[in-house]
């Protein structure tokens, strides 16, 4: 949020305001709900799986509502900019891929605060933190195409049931771009192991991992490694 770049104001403080405003005017606005305590057990839930595939069945028995239920605030938090759902690359080749989608938070920050990681150290060195690593890159990568007008429905990401999976796929000119996001300063070839997957279901270009290493190299001819600051 823009408005935290100033260092007078209180981060903590800032996002309780925030999440306080969200419910009471927005959500209100959008759809009736009758537990607001509830639907801020909900935000934190979805804040506690950032990152990771979204189980809609899992939510519901976690707080204790409908399936419906999630459903239907699930496309609240969407439409109002809260989370982008990343959906699975699907063709007739993939009889093995998933098809459920992956959940990003738009605002790391308002992760942190719901899951309570007070400090920048638990955020970098707790349970979450590769989670939110790539809820920060996809995320940022998604505003660039939002802000740009490009079209979202272009990113993807890839898991099948041998579990091989990339982290994200740009669809762009009929082939495939993907990427690996790891957190780590010290990229490896072996963290782009699951790339040829992508050459027996469409064009692959140039791989990329994004990592929190200083420039950019090569580390083989289709494998780039990028600095986050890229993004």
């Amino acid at each position: 949020m823009p408005e935290l770049s100033h260092s007078g104001v209180q981060w903590e403080l800032f996002y309780r305001s925030y999440v306080k405003s969200y419910i009471e005017r927005d959500v209100r606005n959008l759809m009736n709900v009758k537990d607001e305590s509830l639907f801020y057990t909900f935000m934190v839930a979805l804040a506690a799986r950032t990152g990771c595939l979204f189980n809609a069945a899992d939510i519901a028995n976690t707080i204790g509502v409908s399936l419906k239920t999630v459903q239907s605030w699930i496309s609240v938090l969407e439409a109002s900019g809260i989370i982008f759902l990343l959906h699975p690359y699907e063709n007739n080749l993939l009889k093995r891929a998933v098809k459920t989608p992956k959940i990003y938070f738009n605002d790391t920050g308002l992760v942190c605060y719901l899951v309570g990681w007070d400090n920048p150290k638990v955020a970098m060195n707790g349970a979450m933190s590769g989670e939110l690593f790539e809820t920060f890159a996809i995320s940022e990568i998604a505003k660039s195409y939002f802000n740009s007008g490009k079209d979202l429905r272009n990113l993807f990401f890839y898991r099948d049931s041998n579990q091989k999976e990339i982290d994200l796929l740009i669809n762009k000119d009929d082939s495939l771009f993907p990427v690996e996001i790891k957190k780590s300063a010290q990229p490896a070839l072996s963290m782009a192991k699951h790339f040829p997957v992508v050459r027996q279901i469409k064009n692959m270009r140039t791989g990329t991992i994004l990592c929190q290493c200083e420039k950019q190299m090569f580390l083989s001819e289709d494998v780039q490694v990028l600095p986050l600051d890229y993004v």
